[in-house]
């Protein structure tokens, strides 16, 4: 039996793929524990490694989804504001985390090292989430325990339904902008 926690990011990209996007796939080959659902409106004709799956969607598609799954509104006017509905993944996307023991966030620009060894490390120590920073989740890559408190934890934010409507980017996946602590 194998007791290998899986691990799943959901990360959205919308528009052009920007140049240097070839590193990143080549970096995700190296770790092939790491399997990426990429929600893109883009057609991609580039390598793609096993453990990247497409999903073919529109930010339109994204935000009915998650205005339907949250029963609230939520602004999407532009591509970054997704950065924001990151801690509500979980409860937009639940088809895409079944069955995956951890699953979070990363960002394309990032190319990775071997990051499933220091994340299956941290696993194994028992951590609930694993993030790049020590005072708050990063946007670069942010991954959580699958479990119901978890995947629920942004609605403790008393205010997350007028973050998700406000179409001003608020860093609600990261510190809500309190870089400076």
């Amino acid at each position: 039996m194998n007791n290998t926690p899986k691990i799943c990011l959901i990360m959205p990209y919308m528009g052009k793929i920007p140049p240097g996007f070839h590193l990143f796939m080549r970096s995700v080959t190296r770790n092939p524990g790491i399997t990426i659902h990429w929600l893109t409106d883009q057609e991609f004709y580039g390598y793609t490694p096993q453990n990247v799956k497409i999903h073919r969607m529109t930010l339109a598609d994204i935000k009915s989804l998650a205005e339907e799954r949250l029963e609230t509104p939520v602004a999407l006017s532009a591509p970054y504001k997704l950065c924001d509905l990151r801690p509500a993944f979980a409860e937009v996307f639940p088809e895409l985390i079944d069955g995956y023991d951890y699953w979070g966030w990363g960002d394309f620009d990032v190319i990775w090292g071997n990051l499933e060894k220091s994340v299956r490390e941290r696993i194994s120590e028992g951590f609930d989430v694993i993030t790049f920073h020590n005072l708050w989740l990063s946007g670069a890559f942010t991954i959580f325990r699958n479990d119901p408190l978890i995947n629920s934890a942004f609605r403790n934010r008393v205010s997350w339904p007028e973050i998700l409507a406000t179409e001003e980017h608020t860093s609600f996946g990261e510190c809500s902008r309190r870089w400076a602590l």
